[in-house]
């Protein structure tokens, strides 16, 4: 008796290819830059006029110095503050006039338009605070 063969095509390895891309991507821009930071934090290096001091194996100082000398918990604040002011009104403006524009008992012609303009502020936060 003769095996059917099984016609089916699998495209299982299609879903690994274009991950390549975004690996490739995440790993030079992403975590080389992260490690770097990491390993570099555990030095001293510094600019003295044209003079470069450094790099100084310091070991744990670096986070030492951070956590007991410098005003951590007023950048903090500062930065919850700035989030507090920008985000949460910028959000609740933003979708209040989404919900109005895209009201379908205001039959409003270029609705898909509106859309993008209306949530276009909160790319543009978000991209910028991300810097």
């Amino acid at each position: 008796m003769k095996k059917k063969k099984s016609k089916c095509v699998s495209y299982a390895k299609w879903g690994y290819i274009f991950l390549i891309p975004f690996f490739l991507v995440y790993i030079i821009f992403q975590l080389f830059p992260l490690i770097s930071t990491f390993y570099n934090s555990f030095f001293e290096n510094y600019r003295v006029g044209l003079m470069q001091v450094g790099p100084k194996f310091v070991g744990l100082a670096n986070y030492k110095e951070i956590l007991s000398n410098t005003p951590l918990l007023m950048y903090l604040k500062n930065t919850f503050i700035i989030w507090m002011m920008g985000f949460i009104p910028q959000m609740f403006f933003s979708l209040l006039l989404a919900s109005w524009f895209t009201d379908l008992r205001l039959r409003l012609k270029c609705s898909g338009f509106f859309k993008t303009v209306i949530y276009m502020p909160n790319l543009i936060m978000a991209s910028a605070f991300s810097m």
